[in-house]
C-alpha cells in the first residue's frame, strides 16, 4: 500500500510540474505575442481596422494605416494642399500615385503638402504645432487606435523616426483611385494597402473635421459608389533600394488593390 501511494504521489508530482510547464509556457507566449503586437512600428502595431486577410507585417500596415489617415486630415483642410496633389496628380494619370520621397523632399513642389503633414504629425506626438492651418482634432473618436506615444523607440525623437521609417526605410507612396476633389463637403476615405493578396481592407471616412468613422471594407464597389478622395498608402518595389525590394511580399501585386479606370474627381 505504500509502494501504492507513493507512486500515486511521484504521478502527481509528475503531471502538476507538467501543467505548471504548459502554463508558464502560455504565458511566456502570450507575453510575447502582446510585445510584438504593440511593438515595431512607431505608430504602434496592435490598434489596426479589422482586415479582409492576414498581412505579413501588421505594424508595416499600421503605419502605412496613419500615414493614409495623415494625408487625409491635411487634404480635408487645406485648399493649396488639394491644389498641389491635383496639379501632381494631372502629371501622373496613369499611376495616379505619388511618391512620399517626392511630396516630402526639400526642393518638393508640394510645399504646402509638405508643412502641413509634418506640422500634423508633429502635433501628434509632441504636441508642438504653432502655426499650421489645421485645426481639425488629432485623432478623434472612430480615428486609428494605437496613436504616436509609449517607448517603443526609447529616447529616440519619434517624430524624426516616423518620418525616417515612411522615407528612408520604406519606399511608400500615395494612390488616389478617384483622384482628390476640390468639394470641401466631400468625405474622405483613407486605408492601407492590405499587404496581401485582400479583396479589401477596412479604413476611414472622414465626414467633417471632428468626426471619423470607420469603414468595414474598402473594396473596388467601394470606390465605384463613392465620387470622394480616397488615399490609399502603399509600398512600392524598387530595385536601386535595398529597403525596398519587399522580397516578403513578392507573391503581391502591389499596385493592384483598387486598381481601377475611374476618372479623377473634379
Amino acid at each position: 500500500m505504500k509502494r501504492i501511494n507513493l507512486i500515486l504521489a511521484v504521478s502527481c508530482l509528475f503531471l502538476f510540474s507538467c501543467e505548471v510547464d504548459s502554463i508558464e509556457q502560455q504565458t511566456e507566449t502570450d507575453a510575447n505575442f502582446s510585445i510584438k503586437s504593440s511593438g515595431g512600428s512607431f505608430l504602434g502595431g496592435g490598434g489596426l481596422p479589422a482586415r479582409s486577410c492576414d498581412p505579413i507585417d501588421a505594424d508595416f500596415e499600421h503605419t502605412l494605416t496613419w500615414t493614409a489617415y495623415i494625408t487625409g486630415l491635411v487634404i480635408y483642410e487645406d485648399t493649396a494642399v488639394i491644389n498641389e496633389l491635383r496639379a501632381e496628380l494631372n502629371l501622373n494619370q496613369t499611376t495616379k500615385a505619388l511618391r512620399l520621397t517626392d511630396l516630402l523632399s526639400s526642393t518638393t513642389s508640394t510645399p504646402n503638402f509638405k508643412y502641413e503633414f509634418e506640422q500634423k504629425l508633429a502635433d501628434i506626438f509632441n504636441g508642438t504645432i504653432t502655426s499650421s492651418s489645421i485645426v481639425c482634432p488629432d485623432d478623434p473618436a472612430g480615428g486609428p487606435d494605437d496613436g504616436p506615444g509609449g517607448n517603443v523607440c526609447g529616447l529616440c525623437d519619434p517624430y524624426q523616426e516616423f518620418l525616417d521609417e515612411i522615407l528612408i526605410d520604406n519606399c511608400l507612396e500615395l494612390y488616389f483611385p478617384r483622384g482628390v476633389y476640390t468639394d470641401h463637403s466631400v468625405n474622405i476615405t483613407t486605408v492601407a494597402h492590405p499587404l496581401c493578396n485582400g479583396y479589401g481592407n477596412a479604413g476611414f471616412s472622414r465626414t467633417s473635421c471632428a468626426n471619423v468613422i470607420p469603414v468595414g471594407a474598402v473594396v473596388p464597389n467601394y470606390v465605384q459608389t463613392h465620387y470622394e478622395t480616397i488615399v490609399v498608402a502603399r509600398p512600392y518595389v524598387d530595385l536601386s533600394n535595398f529597403n525596398c525590394y519587399y522580397t516578403e511580399h513578392s507573391s503581391i501585386d502591389l499596385n493592384d488593390y483598387l486598381s481601377g479606370s475611374w476618372p479623377l474627381g473634379n
